[in-house]
């Protein structure tokens, strides 16, 4: 988009009349002393002038690269949220990383070292902030499983009750005769 470059008008300055040649040197002591006052005066209005046209055209250029920043900006968090997999997603924030120029890592570890003072952290805020440095550092330990080596047999039998009577629901059951089942057996059951 094209800019409008706006031309202003220096004010006008009324210039004091050149007193005659002949005129007594006091009124033309006054004379010279204000013609270079409006001299002055004249250029530092032009500076002025300048200087605000040189902010008006740096902030213009600021505005137009905050733009294109905002609009790269917005663009990435549109793919970000229409990345298909989340590795896509990691490219995409990298790359938003590397574009400003900003490693979250180092920006941990900074905070991190910071032991005293204004910045420093609370124990157990730099704990944790160490603790996820360190995921990136020292793989963690898996779980050991115990029970591997252990053996297991199971026994399921199958009863069909479609030949059972009233007669044999009544009847008492037999306990089995297992040296496994007595520890599970109350006492009362083992004298019996």
């Amino acid at each position: 988009m094209p800019v409008k470059k706006t031309v202003t008008k220096k004010p006008a300055v009324k210039r004091a009349k050149r007193p005659a040649i002949n005129v007594d040197p006091e009124r033309r002591k006054a004379y010279d002393k204000k013609r270079i006052f409006l001299t002055k005066t004249e250029k530092k209005i032009d500076e002025m002038i300048d200087a605000a046209r040189l902010e008006k055209d740096n902030l213009l250029k600021i505005q137009r690269e905050r733009e294109k920043v905002e609009k790269k900006l917005k663009e990435r968090e549109d793919l970000l949220l229409r990345a298909p997999t989340p590795k896509d997603q990691v490219k995409l924030l990298q790359a938003m990383f590397a574009d400003s120029q900003f490693e979250p890592i180092q920006e941990l570890i900074d905070i991190a070292k910071v032991k005293t003072g204004a910045r420093a952290l609370s124990p157990k805020d730099r704990a944790g902030i160490l603790i996820k440095l360190a995921e990136y550092t020292t793989p963690k330990p898996k779980t050991v499983d115990t029970q591997r080596d252990a053996e297991m047999n199971i026994e399921i039998n199958l009863v069909s009750y479609d030949d059972v009577t009233q007669k044999d629901l009544k009847a008492p059951v037999e306990q089995p005769k297992d040296s496994e089942y007595e520890a599970f057996m109350l006492d009362e059951d083992k004298n019996a």
